[in-house]
């Protein structure tokens, strides 16, 4: 089964380097870029007209000194994004095309990519108010299955089913809601019967500080825990299994306007991959 990309409610949410860098050109960085500085390890943007909140025109990932993949960046003429390419060497290994409504709501989302020789498809489409209805996969034409969402009038999620090739609910998610309309319980159901859940916590202000994972015998399982800048804009959200051992975290970073414009996962301290935000399109994930 091919590789199958979950959009969660919460995250799931990129100054020109992020991880130090050598200032030496890289062993095998293209030769049109010998006056640029590369990180040893990280990833290499550039931007429109300068500046964290421009267009991302292309990037480059680096490991060890050396290339690994590159991104190409295109945007529909009203600016928002329209297809993120990915290579390695000259090779495509994976292309995103966006498409949005006459309100400029992004309505779909189409990953493609080859797995096992076969041609794949991830399809997001969004309803009108630019939430995700659908996440759909396929193998060539043949659907594989996939997820369908529900939200109440404020926009929140109300219930997440995963569907199998043939249209039928395998498993499903409730959510439930506090007088202040917050959620504050997730249901999960397996063959009709609550398999885990997860319980949210929330500080005085209302901030989302804590999310505890239990099983189906109220056993804690891991937990997610959210910090928030002077602002009050999220900070860091960091993962923890059962005995509160961190397992990994995502720092947000904003521009001196307060945009949010990268998100970097991080494991044993080390980034993974990031999130590039920009006001014209969705975000765009790179590798570290």
């Amino acid at each position: 089964m091919k590789n199958k990309i979950i959009i969660a409610a919460a995250v799931l949410s990129v100054v020109t380097l992020l991880s130090s860098c050598s200032g030496d050109k890289p062993n095998n960085a293209p030769d049109d870029t010998t006056a640029k500085e590369y990180p040893e390890n990280g990833v290499y943007y550039e931007y429109s007209s300068g500046g964290n909140s421009e267009r991302v025109v292309s990037s480059i990932t680096f490991k060890d000194g050396l290339a690994i993949s590159s991104n190409e960046y295109d945007y529909w003429e009203d600016g928002k994004l329209k297809t993120v390419t990915t290579k390695v060497g000259d090779k495509t290994v994976e292309a995103w095309n966006y498409l949005y409504s006459e309100d400029g709501v992004l309505s779909q989302m189409v990953r493609t990519f080859t797995e096992d020789g076969a041609e794949c498809r991830d399809d997001y489409k969004y309803n009108k108010d630019g939430k995700l209805d659908s996440l759909s996969w396929y193998t060539g034409e043949d659907y594989e299955g996939g997820y369908r969402y529900s939200y109440n009038d404020k926009g929140n999620p109300t219930l997440e089913e995963q569907l199998d090739r043939n249209g039928d609910v395998i498993t499903y998610t409730e959510y439930n809601f506090n007088e202040k309309g917050y959620t504050e319980a997730a249901y999960h159901y397996q063959y009709g019967s609550v398999e885990s859940h997860r319980i949210y916590e929330y500080d005085s202000e209302n901030n989302l500080i804590a999310i505890v994972s239990y099983d189906r015998k109220d056993n804690v399982t891991g937990s997610v825990g959210y910090q928030y800048n002077k602002d009050g804009k999220l900070s860091r959200t960091t993962e923890y299994d059962k005995d509160k051992n961190v397992i990994s975290y995502t720092e947000s970073l904003y521009d001196s306007d307060g945009f949010n414009y990268r998100d970097i996962y991080y494991e044993d301290g080390k980034p993974i991959y990031c999130y590039d935000y920009t006001p014209d399109g969705p975000p765009i994930m790179s590798m570290y």
